[in-house]
């Protein structure tokens, strides 16, 4: 009997071959030119999907939801744009051909977001992972066969709070274990970054945020200042087609309050939301638009 994994995400298939001792070897040879084939022509190479094989719904970002300071911008296009683009380039030159980027800072910022962003930017396997999909499967040795097989991969793992605090504070997860060895054991994860997202980074465990050679980038990643407070508001209403007839210092001036009292980016969008609310019970809609 041998296992076979025809589409490698999420389910195996079983084929039993019945042969004597002088075809095993063939019969071997055959299974392993099958799996060959299946890696090489894998479906998934190049989607956008879960852990389980279900693909993103991505219809609803674009590059413009991409509201964040410039310089932390410009280091996410760096170490994740940038390496699935070029890692083959780097392996000519014997750079690593993978990369560890930590996305931190408080829940409503916009890690999810950004990274929901760059999967459809980038022409490559982008594979999003949960502490549930890992519950589900067989831990992140299975996550990680799959994302090196489709590389160039970008691989997200989101929640490391749940399985990566910090064990000298008496947490231990067997999961934290496996990552790290998934990370630099004798696996090599050639063409694959992977991205694990955290609201409280200074409480994850030293091996994942200052061992290097695993996550050697750490992205901060907070509340919005005022001047990105405005272009939030102002994107908002772009998209849901809000129509803004008032005092362009008025958003100025919100946004203002809103920065003073670390307000998240989550919360401005709701602040717009209720708004919205608010200009429906008015009777302020027309064509279509609100204003």
């Amino acid at each position: 009997t041998f296992l076979l994994n025809v589409f490698r995400v999420p389910r195996a298939h079983v084929f039993t071959a019945i042969a004597n001792e002088k075809q095993k070897e063939l019969v071997q040879q055959f299974f392993a030119d099958l799996n060959k084939w299946t890696v090489e022509h894998n479906f998934y190479k190049g989607q956008k999907i879960d852990a389980r094989g279900r693909f993103l719904n991505l219809a609803d970002v674009s590059e413009a939801d991409l509201v964040l300071a410039d310089d932390i911008k410009r280091e996410l296009f760096r170490n994740v744009k940038q390496m699935v683009e070029k890692w083959e380039e780097y392996a000519r030159f014997n750079i690593p051909g993978k990369r560890g980027v930590i996305m931190a800072g408080p829940p409503g910022n916009g890690k999810s977001l950004s990274l929901k962003v760059l999967a459809k930017m980038l022409d490559c396997t982008f594979l999003w992972c949960t502490p549930r999909h890992l519950a589900e499967m067989d831990g992140f040795s299975e996550i990680f066969q799959f994302a090196r097989e489709l590389a160039p991969t970008v691989l997200m793992i989101e929640d490391a709070d749940v399985f990566g605090l910090d064990r000298r504070l008496g947490n231990f997860n067997p999961m934290l274990g496996e990552l790290l060895n998934c990370m630099d054991g004798f696996e090599e994860n050639k063409g694959v970054v992977t991205v694990l997202t955290s609201n409280y980074a200074e409480m994850l465990d030293s091996a994942l945020t200052n061992r290097p050679g695993r996550f050697d980038t750490k992205l901060i990643i907070g509340p919005p200042d005022a001047a990105k407070g405005v272009e939030i508001i102002r994107r908002t209403m772009e998209k849901r087609q809000v129509v803004y007839s008032g005092d362009p210092g008025a958003l100025r001036a919100a946004a203002q309050q809103l920065a003073e009292v670390s307000a998240s980016g989550a919360y401005i969008v709701e602040m717009v939301t209720y708004a919205q609310t608010l200009a429906v019970e008015r009777g302020r809609g027309a064509a279509g638009r609100l204003r």
